[in-house]
């Protein structure tokens, strides 16, 4: 199992019939939780395709490297998907990659930036407090997301500056990491074992297609991080994704 937040190997053992139940119980809970966070809205933010292709180009501009996430990045993968229908979706959500890039007002050009920082925090653990340097992203509303990613290339990046759609394999990871991070793995007295994370990784698959529209695919040449659009397995490998725990999103906000 690879898990964003502090774990640790034990003997594996098969989960009770209680314990599943109290483990499903508390992903409801944050699956329902997350259905009421509605982050606030901004003025003249951009949509759809139309929206894509603006950050795209100011990505481009400022030579930097983004990732489309949110429902958007989701809808994408449907094939049927038409024009229309990606410009109902509220927003476009731009995960930043570079610190270099900096909006010159906090939703440049109507799109939801999401920036990377790093922060001094205290980490409540199991033996008290831990204090290390965090990694996160956060958008102009000071909103924390549930994940991270980075280049794995430390000296230059394998990907050319601009907006990247990320695999459906790669957006369901991005959702259990969501959920994850709501859930106060404290008060469940189990570990998520593998079996589970699986089956819960295969159940959000099955909200994704296996290509994007056409229009996509002629527009992001080369942008498209899933097989079989991109053949350099570098490329597909190169942003690679991580949890925060619960623990770490209260240090963050703290």
């Amino acid at each position: 199992m690879s898990l964003g937040f502090e774990c640790y190997q034990t003997q594996r053992q098969a989960l009770s019939q209680a314990q599943k139940h109290t483990l499903k119980l508390y992903l409801n809970q944050a699956l329902a939780l997350k259905q009421k966070l509605v982050d606030p809205t901004f003025p003249n933010c951009v949509k759809g395709l139309d929206g894509m292709i603006i950050a795209d180009n100011l990505l481009k501009q400022r030579n930097c490297r983004g990732i489309l996430i949110g429902g958007l990045s989701e809808a994408a993968w449907n094939q049927k998907r038409k024009l229309e229908e990606l410009a109902q979706h509220k927003d476009v959500d731009v995960l930043v990659l570079d610190k270099e890039f900096e909006p010159q007002e906090k939703f440049e050009q109507g799109v939801d930036w999401w920036l990377p920082y790093t922060k001094k925090v205290k980490i409540q653990t199991a033996l008290g407090y831990e204090e290390k340097n965090q990694n996160y992203h956060a958008n102009g509303n000071e909103v924390v997301l549930g994940f991270t990613a980075w280049p794995w290339t430390t000296n230059k990046s394998r990907l050319e500056p601009g907006l990247y759609i990320p695999s459906p394999i790669w957006l369901a990871d991005m959702r259990k990491y969501e959920i994850y991070s709501q859930i106060d793995f404290s008060k469940v007295d189990v570990e998520v074992e593998e079996e589970f994370d699986e089956k819960l990784l295969a159940k959000l698959e099955k909200n994704f297609g296996k290509r994007v529209p056409k229009f996509i695919n002629k527009r992001f040449t080369r942008q498209i991080l899933s097989s079989p659009y991109e053949k350099d397995q570098s490329r597909l490998t190169e942003v690679r994704l991580s949890g925060l725990s619960l623990n770490q999103l209260r240090a963050i906000n703290n």
